[in-house]
């Protein structure tokens, strides 16, 4: 039989790299580095067709998809299907548009075109030996991801829902979804950063480092099936990614604390001696998108059947940033500032174009050792977890504002991140 894809046979994958200490003396050092990763084909895009009519197919019945209940005896072997009565959605054979008879099922495609995922990845840096121990970097770092996966619903267009007519049929009416896999999306990400380290030296080290950078892409989930907002013109939903992070600061510091370090007495020992670390990290807010989930005609404005519909960008006039965290607890925007489309339309608002709160927090650490004997020795650790306390209203990644309109919190951040968090702990070593 032909085969399904296109195999490539030229996957090939160069690296290269290369340091260059400016004048010898190992305090000025440039390195760069340039690499092509391939991913595997996985069998989750690519065996699912098999199980596609005529050789197979799922059909879902049950009493909330109007099926009557199954009577529960014991079969006959002597009757065709044991005697069991034949439910009209599980009649055999196929259609004249190739489903089977009596029910829409989903059926899996995958693009002749489907090629080896790839990535290219680039970086650029420069290091700096300075005075007291002290390391400066600055680095630039890039990525490329090329014929990503992406698995979306093709058997839907815009209208298909109307007014009088609120039966989704799509293109073929014979099936629900067909889930077609591609190889046509791409990312990007281009950061810099800037990174100042002391190594550890006389008890104390630190490093603290910035990044500013982006992540563009249209598609983020894989093996789900990923419901562009519209098929034809996947552009429409190449935006920022939800795990965007456009500036982060992050922290890191150890203080081995000399007060009564060097007193042999026993109140010295048992006082001094602490080390003192700690983390913080500060970064702005992800991401936040704005669909309304709700039915047709409240919601799937173009009546293709599939929810999550953006509605039409809002007044210029709007605020966009510089939130406070008041206006997070009661909410940023409301249902009415965002226009609806035309019914069949689709809306002009982009994917993820608002942010969420940023986040901060400082974790502190104090530790002591304790010799008990030459072989085992006590470990107190005190740990303040959000040391500042301060009130994070967003999550990383898990507790954006509500950005569906079709939700009563619309607009509104309705948890937090844990205040502070005290830990003590004491651990033997033998």
């Amino acid at each position: 039989m032909p085969q399904s894809w296109n195999t490539d046979t030229l996957n090939i994958a160069p690296r290269f790299g290369f340091a260059w200490d400016i004048g010898g003396h190992g305090k000025n050092v440039v390195r760069g580095g340039y690499g092509i990763s391939y991913d595997r084909m996985a069998t989750v895009y690519t065996a699912g067709y098999r199980e596609n009519p005529p050789l197979a197919a799922t059909a879902a019945l049950g009493l909330l998809l109007g099926t009557p209940n199954f009577p529960y005896q014991l079969g006959d072997e002597s009757k065709p299907n044991f005697g069991h009565p034949v439910d009209p959605r599980l009649q055999v054979g196929l259609d004249e548009r190739n489903g089977i008879k009596g029910a829409r099922v989903l059926i899996r495609a995958i693009d002749d075109n489907f090629n080896n995922p790839y990535a290219h990845n680039w970086f650029l840096g420069y290091q700096r030996a300075l005075p007291g121990q002290l390391v400066l970097e600055t680095s630039y770092i890039g990525s490329m991801g090329v014929h990503l996966i992406n698995i979306t619903d093709i058997n839907r267009f815009a209208g298909d829902l109307t007014a009088t007519d609120r039966v989704v049929n799509g293109y073929n009416p014979s099936f629900n979804q067909i889930a077609l896999a591609q190889t046509n999306s791409r990312s990007a990400y281009h950061g810099a950063t800037v990174s100042v380290r002391k190594q550890f030296s006389r008890g104390f080290s630190f490093s603290g480092n910035y990044t500013y950078g982006k992540v563009l892409t249209d598609s983020e989930a894989e093996q789900d099936i990923t419901n562009f907002y519209n098929p034809d013109n996947r552009r429409m939903d190449r935006s920022f990614a939800s795990f965007d992070v456009p500036q982060r600061v992050a922290l890191v510091g150890v203080w081995e604390m000399p007060f009564l370090r060097g007193c042999s007495s026993f109140a010295c020992k048992a006082v001094g001696g602490w080390q003192l670390s700690g983390y913080a990290l500060m970064e702005k807010g992800r991401p936040l998108n704005v669909v309304n989930t709700a039915a047709f005609p409240n919601g799937d404005f173009n009546g293709d059947g599939v929810r999550s519909d953006r509605p039409n960008a809002p007044a210029e006039s709007l605020k966009r940033s510089g939130f406070s965290k008041q206006e997070y607890l009661t909410g940023i925007f409301k249902v009415s500032d965002f226009p609806v489309p035309a019914s069949g339309t689709y809306g002009n608002l982009g994917r993820n174009t608002f942010r969420a709160p940023g986040f901060a927090r400082v974790d502190l650490s104090l530790l002591k050792t304790l010799p008990l004997t030459e072989r085992v020795s006590a470990n107190l650790r005190l740990e303040a977890f959000n040391a500042l306390n301060g009130t994070n209203l967003s999550i990383p990644a898990t507790n954006p504002p509500t950005g569906d309109m079709n939700n009563n919190n619309f607009g509104k951040v309705t948890s937090a991140d844990p205040g502070r968090v005290y830990q003590v702990s004491l651990t033997l070593r033998f």
